[in-house]
């Protein structure tokens, strides 16, 4: 797509570079980022992420989009439009019909690998659709404030596969208006069959489904990669038709174990350490964020193959501090987080520390500030 901006690692922000917002997007636009952990477009809390008004072809990927804010759509607000997401993370935003987006006229939301968290709503924690039609793939929808977690209003067809909602909701989807459909397959969801309210809406609820804690690694700031004992590890599907359509394929190489996981983040290399991106080109070890950081700053970094990893931490005297992770990783984009502390788990001084990355044969640093 010639109309495709690539935004590198950074916090793009009216406080950092003079971004406004909304951002409008226009026809064909494709926004890239190099991953939802280090490429982050926050609104700050004073006006929604991005609008979507008549347009088609519009696609988003590995993006963070936070602190939206508005009425109706606090990330996003789509009109008679098509946008397909990638790789996105909805964190912090808020708005009364649809935290993370609403889509009304007519649109078409195609969503994969995409995160709903820590957002505020009363109707749609995730997303308000307004006669627009929903496609759901591999999304985590978990930890937001609310009622409703996903609501279909008029005709507003709904289609989730491989997914989980773990929000502490009345509903996890509410359906008004005019009939509809909703299937559901492949998915956990918290209150199961009896957390969709869909009134004169046609459901489709497979026995694939189940309702089990997804069992997140959690902490804070909290991790929402699934722990080795999550009941969603290898729960999903790889192919999923429809009518003679293909909703969904996930080739072999994209997932390890005997299927793929359930939720945004799946697991290729079972390490602690989240994966949410496609296979990278080359290795790349990012600047940590946010930098300066009190008490714990976000590590992020590019595998393009199969390596021997370790990360350490050293202060200006080259001395050891702590080591996050040694030990071995699969291809993909991963993301460690330090705390602050060293290896006896104790809080150390404030000042300039560094973040090695060995990779095989290569090696990269970063310079950080610790501040107190």
């Amino acid at each position: 797509n010639p109309r495709t901006i690539f935004l590198d690692a950074g916090v793009y922000s009216s406080s950092t570079n003079d971004e406004r917002f909304p951002i409008m997007i226009r026809d064909f636009v494709s926004i890239r980022g190099t991953s939802p952990d280090v490429t982050i477009i926050d609104a700050e809390k004073a006006k929604r992420v991005a609008e979507c008004i008549n347009v088609q072809g519009v696609e988003l990927s590995n993006l963070r989009l936070r602190g939206g804010r508005s009425d109706n759509g606090g990330a996003i607000y789509v009109n008679n439009s098509t946008l397909s997401l990638s790789h996105v993370i909805f964190q912090d935003d808020s708005a009364k019909y649809g935290a993370g987006i609403y889509a009304e006229n007519y649109s078409f939301l195609d969503l994969n690998q995409v995160a709903f968290v820590e957002n505020q709503s009363k109707y749609g924690n995730a997303i308000y659709a307004d006669n627009s039609n929903v496609v759901l793939k591999n999304a985590t929808i978990a930890n937001n404030t609310g009622s409703v977690s996903l609501y279909c209003n008029n005709y507003s067809p709904l289609k989730m596969i491989n997914s989980i909602i773990w929000d502490e909701v009345s509903y996890e989807i509410v359906c008004r208006g005019a009939t509809g459909e909703v299937l559901i397959a492949y998915s956990d969801l918290m209150n199961g069959e009896s957390g969709v309210r869909e009134n004169d809406y046609i459901l489709d609820y497979q026995e694939s489904n189940i309702s089990e804690d997804p069992k997140f690694i959690g902490g804070s700031p909290f991790n929402y990669t699934l722990a080795a004992e999550s009941p969603c590890i290898d729960a999903g599907t790889s192919l999923f038709e429809i009518g003679g359509d293909t909703l969904l394929y996930i080739p072999d190489d994209q997932y390890s174990g005997t299927a793929p996981d359930i939720g945004a983040y799946q697991i290729i290399s079972y390490s602690g350490i989240s994966e949410i991106t496609k296979i990278p080109n080359n290795f790349r070890l990012y600047p940590n964020y946010p930098n300066p950081f009190n008490p714990s700053t976000t590590i992020a970094y590019d595998l393009p193959e199969a390596s021997k990893v370790k990360i350490t931490i050293y202060n200006v005297l080259g001395r050891e501090v702590r080591t996050l992770f040694d030990g071995s990783q699969l291809a993909g984009h991963y993301s460690i987080r330090w705390n602050g502390r060293n290896e006896q788990d104790n809080p150390v001084a404030a000042g300039i520390y560094f973040i090695r990355c060995i990779a095989g044969d290569k090696i990269q640093d970063h310079k950080m500030l610790l501040l107190k």
